[in-house]
């Protein structure tokens, strides 16, 4: 889901991923979703009203972005966000 300019929820139909690298594991929040890859990459996408993709922005996703983390992630976790 995501808001409109209207102010309301407006639905994002799923979509099928073209992700090739291997992925170790996924986390998911209400609207968005990670990925951490067996090289310790993690990409983000969905939803991104709140920044909660770590992004640096408010712009959201519909495929998979790389997410710039020093040092390479480990391990991630569903967070929910108030």
């Amino acid at each position: 889901m995501e808001k409109d300019s209207g102010g309301k929820l407006a639905s994002l139909p799923p979509a099928k991923l073209n992700f090739s690298a291997k992925v170790t594991q996924i986390a998911t929040g209400l609207q968005h979703t990670l990925l951490l890859t067996i090289h310790g990459e993690v990409y983000a996408f969905g939803s991104n009203n709140y920044g909660q993709l770590g992004l640096l922005d408010l712009n959201p996703r519909g495929i998979p972005t790389p997410v710039d983390l020093t040092p390479r992630g480990i391990f991630i976790s569903k967070c929910i966000c108030f």
